[in-house]
């Protein structure tokens, strides 16, 4: 069986659709966007590897060593996740099959499911509808709210409900159950948990815009490259969630929840730290409200 190396996201594209022999496709460089598997060919992503994106209906059989993956979604499916590997963002209708050793899973949305989870791995936070079938030796899970599905768990783990009630379908008597107060939600997690790229005063978020430029809400605030934008009904308090504010995500993926028009355009934008409100319990954890932000570039996806 042939292995192919991959370190660049051009030689990921350059890959056929099809391979006439059963072909091994290792991932040890840095790619963008992973959102297809060609036939007869199964991809593999370690030592310290990175992938941005995976999507679509693509496969990845294992993750593994120090390797990361920022986003999975849509129903793109990864089957191993072990070593020290770290996967930021599960969502959409993904799934992943196994999470073991020291992995590390950062959080899991909407309907995704996690099939089982052992060894030392971690789950650190667990939102909206997601769905974990199997967790079992010393594996500890964050549940954030009543509509998660922990369906079977075993042998010493530790679950906290934060803020919320719940309890695994079956489990037995070595599983610790935690129910907590809900703390805030804030800054620091919205930057930890989405691995915002920050400096001292300023974050790297995402805007997508209509294909004029303007917000698709109001249809009113111009967003031009190289230019500052600011809200002009700005409020700074920080449990409003909603309006009062210019609505930034961390990356195109979230920006595109909220809209997904063919014709927008996704722009990369500078905002300082100072001009963030957090809402403390966000129904969209992937959005912050911002005063003002200064407009980088369109990204091309």
């Amino acid at each position: 069986m042939e292995t192919i190396k991959i370190k660049t996201q051009a030689q990921f594209d350059k890959l056929p659709a099809k391979f006439k022999f059963y072909t091994k496709i290792q991932i040890v460089g840095n790619v963008y966007s992973l959102n297809r598997t060609p036939e007869y060919s199964f991809i593999s992503v370690s030592d310290s590897a990175t992938i941005k994106y995976v999507s679509g209906s693509a496969t990845i059989k294992s993750v593994y060593d120090s390797a990361t993956i920022e986003y999975v979604y849509d129903s793109a499916t990864i089957e191993y996740v072990s070593g020290s590997a770290t996967i930021k963002s599960v969502s959409g209708s993904a799934t992943i099959k196994s999470v073991y050793d020291s992995a590390t899973i950062e959080s899991v949305y909407d309907s995704a499911t996690i099939k089982s989870v052992s060894g030392s791995a971690t789950i650190e936070y667990v939102y909206d509808s997601a769905t974990i079938e199997y967790v079992s030796m010393n594996v500890i899970i964050r549940v954030m709210n009543e509509g998660i599905k922990i369906l079977e768990a075993r042998q010493q783990v530790v679950i906290i409900y934060q803020g919320c009630k719940g309890k695994p379908k079956k489990y037995d008597k070595t599983v610790t159950i935690k129910h907590t107060v809900k703390a805030d939600f804030n800054l620091i997690n919205f930057i930890n948990i989405y691995g915002v790229k920050k400096t001292k005063t300023k974050l790297t978020l995402y805007k997508f815009v209509q294909s004029n430029f303007t917000d698709f809400y109001t249809g009113k605030v111009k967003y031009k490259i190289g230019k500052v934008v600011e809200c002009p009904g700005w409020d700074s308090n920080l449990n409003n969630e909603c309006g009062g504010g210019l609505h930034l995500s961390p990356s195109i993926n979230y920006c595109k929840r909220f809209n997904d028009s063919k014709d927008g355009h996704a722009l990369k934008c500078e905002v300082a730290i100072k001009d963030i409100v957090v809402h403390p319990n966000p129904q969209y954890p992937y959005k912050v409200r911002c005063r003002k932000t200064k407009v980088l570039e369109e990204i091309k996806e």
